[in-house]
């Protein structure tokens, strides 16, 4: 039987039997929810969503919620993720530009950045105003961390405040080297791809 409501339909009352009542409303749940699905992926046929908006929509709400996310990210992620939207790191930049995702850093963290934003190299992507801006951001919204753990013999020494920050804060390291952060020099700490990162969101 329909009920309606205002000449619309609003509810199915069906008869079930005393003995199967939850099986009969388990397959009615499931019926619902294959139904919702199938709307769902209609209209995303013609308005496609793309997993990087499902990521930050996850993050955002996590936020919401108290769970405040925060990571040390390589220099390399980070710029990759400016200047590149269409790749994990694009993704992680547009969570830190929406204070989804705060960075953890200290003070040579910040000199790296810097270095590397006003570099040469990169001027013909990044404008002289939009490197003022870009450092504005980072130096006020970041975590500052101050150290509390000596890392040594890694491959390359530039990449030492990076992981001594991460430890210390307890907060993974998102780079696109991993060859860089052997896990024997690394206290065991959490080192993560900028894909492994955005998964685990």
């Amino acid at each position: 039987m329909v009920i309606t409501r205002d000449g619309k339909p609003c509810a199915i009352l069906v008869e079930v039997n005393g003995e199967s009542c939850d099986e009969s409303l388990a397959e009615i749940r499931r019926g619902l929810f294959s139904s919702a699905v199938s709307r769902i992926r209609r209209k995303a046929t013609n308005k496609p969503v793309s997993t990087q908006e499902v990521d930050v929509a996850i993050a955002e709400s996590r936020k919401e919620r108290g769970l405040v996310l925060k990571a040390v990210i390589d220099t390399n992620v980070l710029v990759s993720g400016i200047i590149n939207m269409q790749n994990a790191p694009g993704c992680i930049v547009d969570l830190i530009r929406t204070r989804v995702l705060q960075l953890a850093v200290d003070d040579r963290i910040l000199a790296e950045y810097q270095s590397v934003l006003l570099s040469k190299r990169l001027r013909k992507w990044v404008a002289k105003k939009t490197r003022a801006n870009l450092l504005a951001f980072l130096f006020l919204d970041a975590s500052r961390i101050v150290p509390t753990i000596i890392v040594q013999r890694l491959p390359d020494v530039g990449d030492v405040p990076f992981i001594e920050v991460a430890i210390t804060a307890n907060v993974p390291l998102v780079t696109g080297n991993l060859k860089h952060f052997p896990e024997h020099l690394c206290h065991g700490h959490k080192i993560m791809s900028p894909t492994e990162f955005v998964c685990s969101l």
